[in-house]
């Protein structure tokens, strides 16, 4: 049986990257142009992995769930933090077993944030990771900070 899919051209941040110290960043459109580039990548349709009970957490690093939520407003700090954050907790614990989860932050991006000179909330536009573990555990709030003793392995 074959897969659906579809090709994308996706940018990704150059492999030179990888070897630079420190954390490398992109703060502007020039930045991310001299330092991107786009490969050709297939795009899978995962949900008839789904309906066979082909995808778990451990084999795949990721599920598809379904998650109704009444937020409207993302932009309102307060309902998300008293009904939406929590309510991804739940769900995240119920899918991973998890004890305990942790919301660090959120972030809404726009593709024309409110602010024009806010680069960091508009669309990246190039495939990349915000949190590694330790910039994670550097970022946990002072009531976490009982965390940082259990790093991950």
């Amino acid at each position: 049986m074959t897969q659906a899919s579809v090709d994308a051209r996706i940018r990704f941040v150059k492999d030179t990257w990888r070897t630079l110290p420190g954390i490398p960043r992109i703060d502007s459109r020039d930045e991310r142009r001299a330092n991107t580039e786009f490969h050709d990548v297939p795009i899978l349709d995962a949900r008839p992995m789904h309906l066979r009970g082909e995808l778990d957490l451990d084999t795949n690093g990721f599920v598809l769930t379904r998650h109704e939520t009444p937020m409207g407003d993302f932009s309102d700090r307060a309902a998300v933090e008293s009904d939406y954050l929590p309510s991804l907790c739940t769900l995240i614990a119920s899918l991973t077993g998890a004890e305990a989860v942790f919301p660090i932050n959120y972030l809404v991006r726009s593709e024309k944030p409110l602010n024009p000179s806010d680069w960091v909330n508009a669309y990246a536009r190039y495939v990349h990771l915000d949190y590694n573990t330790p910039r994670a555990l550097d970022t946990l709030p002072v009531s976490y900070t009982h965390l940082r003793a259990h790093e991950t392995r």
